[in-house]
């Protein structure tokens, strides 16, 4: 996140989604660190609404998840930072809604699509997605664990630009 702060002429606008300890912790002392503040944006995360629980914790905006989608594809957001709730071998399991925006982010869906009533152009950004997890969340078995499919989904780490595990090298990239 340093890198991308040092490229901007401005503070970071970064997108969350669910609720993520390592997330909060990143994210304060990125404020405290150098002094500028990002602008955080945090999906609302339903269903569970845990967004609304990371944007108190974090001080910072809320939005419904088809806002923070259409933000990621207009190129509103500067990074999609997110947490996973297990990590695979090539995939990561996180809170159903992660992997539209990291499809979003990726370009793999327009703003057009997202808001299929706007007259706007066919915009198409590339936000990159970086993903933080403890390093107690990496399964080493083949078979992913059981999931809640109306809670949890698959993400694979072809739509994450970093996957990054404290005490490991670079998992991805």
């Amino acid at each position: 996140l340093e890198e991308l702060q040092a490229q901007k002429q401005r503070p970071l606008t970064i997108a969350t989604f669910s609720r993520s300890g390592i997330l909060t912790n990143i994210l304060k002392s990125i404020s405290s660190k150098n002094g500028v503040c990002p602008i955080i944006i945090c999906g609302r995360s339903t269903p569970g609404n845990e967004g609304e629980l990371m944007a108190q914790d974090l001080g910072a905006t809320c939005v419904s998840d088809a806002t923070l989608q259409t933000q990621i594809s207009k190129g509103a957001v500067d990074v999609l930072l997110i947490g996973a709730d297990c990590v695979l071998q090539d995939a990561i399991v996180n809170k159903i809604g992660t992997k539209t925006l990291c499809q979003a982010a990726s370009g793999a869906i327009s703003h057009s699509e997202v808001n299929s009533r706007s007259r706007s152009s066919n915009i198409t950004s590339t936000v990159p997605v970086y993903c933080c997890a403890d390093r107690w969340k990496i399964w080493d078995d083949i078979v992913p664990p059981p999931l809640e499919m109306d809670l949890f989904e698959i993400v694979s780490l072809n739509l994450i630009s970093k996957l990054l595990v404290p005490g490991l090298s670079e998992k991805h990239s």
